[in-house]
């Protein structure tokens, strides 16, 4: 019984095993924000029978509601780091 959790930890502790969990996890946090990015495109996408509505309310500075820094927020992406 011995040997096995010695040959267990061993594994667990190897190289390849600790670069295993690494590129999973960063394949997990990759397809993450590639779905927040989809999200939110497909949320904000404008469709070209509402443009020159969208266009004529986007032009009146004083009736938009996003701030200059809810813009940039949409386009940065933090690390995760878990």
């Amino acid at each position: 019984m011995y040997e096995f959790f010695l040959l267990f930890f061993s594994v667990l502790l190897s190289g390849h095993f600790l670069f295993f969990l690494y590129a999973f996890h960063a394949a997990i946090s990759i397809r993450y924000w590639f779905a927040i990015d989809i999200a939110i495109r497909y949320r904000y996408r404008s469709y070209r029978a509402f443009s020159i509505a969208s266009s004529d309310i986007d032009s009146d500075s004083e009736r938009t509601t996003t701030t200059g820094c809810g813009s940039a927020a949409l386009y940065y992406y933090p690390a995760i780091s878990c």
